[in-house]
Formats: C-alpha cells, structure tokens, sequence
C-alpha cells in the first residue's frame, strides 16, 4: 500500500544524548570504521564477490549476488519513496530477504526497525507508531495470519498510524491491493542508483527491548556504533576455521547465519549470525517508554 495523496511531516530527528565531540574522538581512537555500513559491506564485497555472504534454509548466498539483491530492493523502496533518515519496519524472518532489507535500506540512509515476525497488532502499532516509520515490510501470510494485509488496514485509518505510507508485502501468499511485493521490488532495475552516504554517527538501526515486563523500548544505534561496537564484539568471539560452526549452531536452531562482516578490516571479518536481525537482544542503554526512539550510547561498543 502506497498513499502518494497524504501530506507528510518531514521525518523526526533522533534525539542523540551523547555530545558529538565524544563521538568523533571515539572514532578518532579507532574504536570505530568512521564509514556507513553499507560502504563498508559494499568494500567487502569487492574484496570478496564469490565468497559466501549468507547462508540460510534456501541455501548460499554469495557477497556479490546478496549485493545485486540490496541494490535492487534500495532502488525499489526509493521509487516508493523511502528516503534518507525515514525509519522503515521490518518484521521478516532470519534470512537473506530480511540481510538483504537491512543492506538496502543502509543504502538508502534509512534506519531499520526490526522486530520478529508474530508480534501481535497491538505491538506492532506500537513501535511503528512510536518511532514514526514510513513504510514496513511484514508478511503476506505466517501461521494463518495475514500481517502485511492487517498493517495496510490499520495504515488507512485515519489517526491510527498517521506517517506509515507504505506497506511491502513479503514471502508466499497473497499480496494485499496496492501494496507492492517484495518479490517485486527485488526485481527493480538498479543500474542508475546510487548509494547515499549517510554520516557514521547518524542512525542506522532501531534495537527494540523483549517487552516483557512493559511496553517494549526503542534505542537507536549509529553506523559507527554497529560496525564498531557490535561488529567488534562478534569478531573478538571468532577465530579463523570457525565460520562453519556458527553457521551448523545457528542452522540446527533452525535459523540463517550470515558471515557479511559489518566492516572489511581483519578485526571485523568473522561471521555475522542473522538472528540478531531479526531478533536484536535488549541493549545496555535505556530510552524512554514513549515517545520516539532515544538514540545515546554510555560506551562506543554499546550504541
């Protein structure tokens, strides 16, 4: 569902509690890249086209053809719209569709709210409501539920979810009237796009809290800290001739490992598990309950 007619407020600014001199030191010590992630993945795929990017229930995925797949989506979601600092939804399984949406959507200057597949409308409401998202890609069908279908209903109330423009229908199943597919817009011709560079502090990536005890809580990571933070403290748990063996742990809980590294340096260049894309674990920071993400980090590593 696309809804071209509605006026729109320009997109909220992240709320940054951490002093940008702080940040630009942290990067000046080398605790972070200093480059976008996807600047970074797309130096890794350079150095690397045929190597195994992803590896999930369907099978490999190599660096350049998981780069093809993020170009064409990116230049499908610019056609719908997504533009730089929207924050977009996506509610897909560990897998390469949902590496792939994260990879477009950094190329785009998008930030990314993940949140697993099966969270009950009123949650779902919730964060796409709260952190203001443009547009989401859900389901067209999971356990006998429709959630791409129930999102574009909730959007065309009015009041309901006032910024959500676009919903993106993924995986088998039928694809709600106006609503795009992502089958669709994996096929987008990318020959002319071209990445935006969004700065390495700006936000990247929502990570949302379990819920368990209140109303699940948004914290927003930057580029730097991502690539930096996160990506390091992967790496330093791997060694060389380990890539095999995250990747059978993770595939015999039935879930996808993806070994695109956030960043092409040796320290950084282990294998990355994509259950933390679809299923980011609570953060060391805090952010408010309500209203838009708050986007801090008390350390480089942690946000």
């Amino acid at each position: 569902m696309t809804i071209p007619s509605r006026t729109l407020p320009a997109a909220a600014p992240f709320h940054d509690l951490v002093p940008a001199a702080l940040r630009r030191a942290w990067a000046a010590d080398g605790h972070c890249p200093d480059l976008d992630l996807y600047a970074l993945f797309r130096a890794r795929r350079i150095a690397a086209p045929g190597a195994t990017a992803v590896i999930d229930a369907a099978g490999e995925v190599s660096y350049a053809e998981l780069d093809d797949r993020a170009r064409c989506l990116a230049a499908g979601l610019d056609a719908h719209g997504v533009r730089p600092g929207d924050v977009v939804g996506v509610a897909l399984p560990n897998g390469r569709d949902a590496v792939t949406a994260d990879l477009a959507l950094a190329a785009l200057g998008a930030v990314v709210l993940p949140f697993p597949v099966g969270r009950g409308r009123r949650e779902a409401r919730s964060l796409l409501g709260r952190s203001g998202a443009r547009a989401v890609i859900a389901l067209a069908e999971h356990r006998g539920a429709e959630p791409a279908r129930e999102l574009a209903a909730l959007a065309a109330v009015p009041g309901e979810l006032p910024e959500l423009r676009t919903v993106i229908a993924a995986g088998p199943g039928p694809v709600p009237a106006h609503c795009p597919s992502l089958a669709e817009l994996l096929r987008t011709d990318a020959t002319a796009f071209t990445p935006a560079r969004p700065g390495p502090d700006t936000a990247a990536r929502i990570l949302v809290s379990s819920g368990s005890e209140a109303e699940p809580k948004m914290v927003a990571y930057s580029h730097n800290a991502l690539a930096g933070g996160r990506g390091n403290g992967l790496a330093s748990l791997l060694r060389p001739g380990t890539r095999r063996a995250v990747c059978s742990w993770c595939r015999s809980r039935r879930r996808s490992a993806a070994t695109a590294p956030p960043s092409p340096s040796p320290g950084t260049a282990g294998p990355w598990c994509s259950s933390t894309v679809s299923h980011p674990t609570r953060p060391w920071t805090r952010s408010a309950p309500t209203g838009p993400p708050t986007y801090w980090a008390c350390r480089p590593w942690c946000a």
